[in-house]
């Protein structure tokens, strides 16, 4: 199991998706930090999710991290296994009104 999780391709196009993701990525993760109202904290705050300062923080080192993990090759297939969970459960949470929000 560990094997398939660590394991990369290192053909020319997954190298090149994976920069472009990489840099997306980590790209993201900063604009947190540098603009927590519009990128983090309150954008969260916005869309009603509870604990919205805890969440810009999370997030956006989530991003970072795994950001910089995609552009080295290491663990690519971990984050991407962990943002689909997250990018899955938060908005069907939300609808179902699973997180106490706004």
């Amino acid at each position: 199991m560990l094997q398939k999780i660590i394991r990369t391709d290192n053909a020319k196009t997954t190298i090149l998706i994976r920069l472009i993701v990489g840099v997306v990525f980590l790209s993201e993760g900063i604009q947190k930090f540098l603009f927590p109202d519009t990128r983090g904290a309150g954008r969260f705050e916005k869309i009603g999710l509870p604990s919205p300062e805890f969440l810009g923080y999370f997030v956006g080192s989530f991003e970072t991290i795994c950001g910089a993990l995609i552009l080295l090759g290491l663990l690519t297939r971990l984050p991407h296994r962990l943002g689909h969970v997250a990018g899955q459960y938060f908005p069907a949470a939300k609808r179902r009104r699973l997180l106490v929000g706004r």
